[in-house]
């Protein structure tokens, strides 16, 4: 098979072929006159080569895949990081094109330190894009944490409940019971902490995207620091209940509906506060 055969079928130009050889990507024997003989393995192999190069995968990535000095997985991972990397620079070459178009300069009045000022504010809020995407887990923990809130607090029916129909329930299944509520109140606790010095204000807001602007203007906003505040010592009470049930002592009806109604009336208020 000749280089021009090669061309024909594969559909590389005889100087990109010549350079794969020259950077040791193709190696054709010669003939008795000198000229290259491309086997069928040798249009295969370019096949891969066109088929990676396509990709973006750089010729000195192929030639260390080929020598299995590296795996395809950590090539393309290194190429998917690029292409991200691209596609912000041309995110951000698209929106001073747009605020250029806006301002319909002639070749005179071209202000480029203008231009270098939306560059830098452009990549400033990209920086706090990513930011934000370092920030995802600790939100995803945030939620997790009011998930065994939840759970917690739904728990505590049984309480005010069982202290007005008196329902017999065996040792064991309270000893269950309490254990379960008392790990819960734990796990949360934990969570709560550990996302709050990592969580940052700014990211939940802008998450919220226009929500934020309505919840800003409500003057309830305010008010949910103290919410947020009156729920976390009802959460902590999630200790004194199981601890007062292993004791036996017996709380009043009154105080048992007035802790009834701060526990879930602090939970409906912080829902309500985080989604104005």
């Amino acid at each position: 098979m000749t280089i021009k055969d090669m061309e024909r079928q594969v559909g590389v130009t005889k100087a990109n072929i010549r350079f794969y050889e020259k950077e040791g990507l193709l190696s054709p024997a010669r003939g008795e006159n000198n000229y290259r003989e491309y086997t069928e393995e040798d249009r295969e192999v370019l096949e891969k080569i066109k088929y990676l190069r396509m990709l973006g995968v750089t010729v000195s990535d192929i030639r260390q895949f080929q020598q299995g000095k590296r795996s395809l997985s950590q090539i393309l991972k290194e190429r998917e990081y690029q292409l991200k990397e691209e596609e912000a620079a041309l995110n951000r070459m698209k929106l001073v094109c747009l605020e250029l178009k806006k301002r319909d300069w002639d070749f005179q009045t071209l202000d480029t330190g203008l231009f270098d000022l939306q560059m830098k504010f452009i990549e400033r809020k990209g920086a706090e894009r990513m930011k934000k995407d370092r920030t995802e887990p600790v939100i995803k923990l945030r939620r997790i944490v009011w998930f065994f809130a939840m759970c917690g607090i739904a728990s505590l029916i049984f309480f005010p409940v069982n202290s007005v129909l008196r329902i017999p329930v065996s040792e064991t299944v309270m000893t269950v019971w309490t254990l379960a509520v008392t790990v819960l109140a734990l796990a949360a606790s934990v969570l709560q902490a550990a996302a709050a010095g990592h969580v940052e204000e700014e990211t939940e807001k802008r998450k919220r995207g226009e929500r934020l602007v309505k919840r800003a203007e409500n003057r309830r906003l305010r008010y949910e620091k103290q919410i947020v505040g009156l729920n976390q010592i009802c959460l902590a009470s999630l200790f004194v209940i199981p601890f007062n049930r292993m004791l036996e002592i017996q709380w009043p009806l009154w105080l048992t509906a007035i802790w009834f109604v701060l526990v879930f009336g602090s939970a409906i208020a912080v829902v309500v506060v985080k989604n104005i």
